[in-house]
């Protein structure tokens, strides 16, 4: 029994020279740090995040991928891309044991405030920081100066038409200072036997161009573990992907794969390792015959509309929609929708007419005949209460943008697209505001709007 999930890998790490075969470096990230934020190798932002922000997609080889966090954010922004659905590996039996100099690094305002903040932030879990976020893809969570050590991930049901599709199967992401170029990170896939399927891939990212800088603080580990406040400060995040083919796999040895292998320098600073669920499934031994691409969740009014698209399946039972709020924990199914034997892909959807105010996250579970399941990435939308119900007008506006809320107005942020706060006159008070526009270059901003308890972002065009 299979499951075919449209993917890509990806691995975390530091630095690139070495045994390389036609690697490729990321040029662009788009994460949703405060709604969306971008940067890239030939403009990297002034903005550097400073709290969790997931990895909405990336620009390698000239071709913008999604991760599947949030496809919607992505269009609701403009940006063109491939979909794809990507997901962190978890660790299994390989457990971290911190080395000299290992830290754990998050956001600056990680925990609700600049520095050392109580409650504790951070656990001395470590292994948690390379799988959390949605889908595990949390840019704003790694461990600095993992030690030398040999991470082996289970891989299954390896697809063929992955190989050399100019779809990078591998990213392997660093985000702290490159060791030195001869500290390399080592790739690799091995069989049952642990013998190397095809050849490793020598890592040293240190030849790569910064994508984008992130603004860290960091703790080192122990039970509890204790704020380094030496070690604040910005750090840059370098990504290079791979294919399939770069690593020697092809159609006569693929089938021998039973492994992706990750070994340490002992200098990484890791985010997350995951990888494309297009390319080979992972972590999970639930194998389901259904292709899935493309689930989005998007406001239709007070109702939010869940999407998703399958391909052609074999002893496939159903989709479970599950929804959680305020949290991503505590899943709940709000309906099953039988699945439809076809050819080609068929478009599914639901609209959930009573979300909770506030956070909602939802998901699908996919079901076996046999009862086997696994579950899609999660998605994440946001719904304003009643109460504080927001109006922005005109828009498009070349003057100015006039704010009205039926709670009182406490905070306004208006954001670029790159996420970097301008600030033009706001002038009013209460429930009613005014934004001058005037003083905007033309283009799309983004308005956060503090109104009572909740949080509004809304999208705005200068003329």
């Amino acid at each position: 029994m299979k499951i075919i999930f449209p993917a890509t890998i990806f691995v975390t790490l530091s630095a690139i020279t070495g045994t390389l075969y036609g690697q490729s470096p990321v040029t662009g990230v788009f994460t949703d740090y405060h709604g969306f934020w971008s940067s890239s190798a030939a403009s990297v932002s002034s903005v550097q995040p400073d709290s969790s922000h997931q990895l909405l997609a990336f620009t390698y080889n000239g071709t913008t991928f999604a991760t599947g966090v949030s496809n919607a954010v992505l269009t609701d922004n403009a940006v063109a891309f491939q979909p794809a659905v990507f997901n962190s590996f978890t660790l299994a039996n390989n457990s971290i044991t911190p080395g000299t100099g290992t830290v754990i690094g998050v956001g600056n305002l990680y925990g609700g405030g600049s520095g050392n903040v109580l409650p504790l932030p951070v656990t001395n879990n470590l292994s948690q920081y390379l799988s959390d976020g949605v889908n595990g893809l949390d840019l704003g969570t790694a461990i600095f100066n993992v030690p030398s050590s040999k991470m082996n991930y289970n891989v299954s049901s390896l697809n063929t038409g992955s190989i050399g599709d100019n779809t990078p199967d591998i990213i392997v992401t660093q985000v702290g200072q490159p060791p030195a170029a001869g500290s390399l990170d080592t790739f690799s896939f091995e069989n049952a036997s642990g013998v190397v399927v095809g050849h490793p891939i020598a890592v040293s990212l240190s030849n790569i161009s910064v994508v984008a800088n992130g603004s860290w603080k960091f703790y080192d580990p122990g039970n509890p573990p204790t704020y380094n406040a030496g070690l604040q400060g910005l750090r840059p995040l370098r990504m290079v992907g791979f294919d399939l083919a770069d690593f020697g796999i092809t159609g006569a040895n693929i089938g021998s794969v039973a492994r992706f292998v990750h070994k340490l320098s002992g200098n990484s600073d890791q985010a997350f390792l995951a990888y494309n669920t297009a390319s080979f499934n992972a972590n999970t031994g639930v194998v389901l015959p259904v292709t899935l691409i493309d689930f989005t969740a998007r406001k239709s009014g007070s109702s939010v509309r869940l999407a998703w698209k399958a391909g052609s399946a074999r002893l496939f039972s159903h989709f479970e929609l599950q929804r959680s709020a305020p949290d991503d924990k505590h899943f709940e199914s709000i309906v099953s929708i039988p699945f439809r034997e076809a050819d080609g892909w068929q478009e599914y959807g639901y609209d959930d007419i009573n979300p909770a105010k506030g956070l909602n996250y939802y998901r699908l579970k996919m079901v076996d005949q046999d009862g086997a399941a696994a579950y899609s990435t999660v998605q994440q939308i946001s719904l304003s209460n009643d109460n504080s119900d927001v109006i922005i007008f005109p828009n498009p506006s070349t003057t100015r943008f006039s704010i009205r809320a039926t709670d009182v107005i406490t905070a306004v942020t208006v954001y670029d697209l790159s996420g970097k706060a301008v600030h033009p006159l706001i002038t009013g008070s209460g429930n009613s505001i005014t934004i001058d526009a005037a003083k905007l270059s033309p283009g799309n901003y983004t308005i956060h709007l503090q109104a009572g308890n909740t949080t509004v972002v809304r999208k705005v065009t200068k003329k």
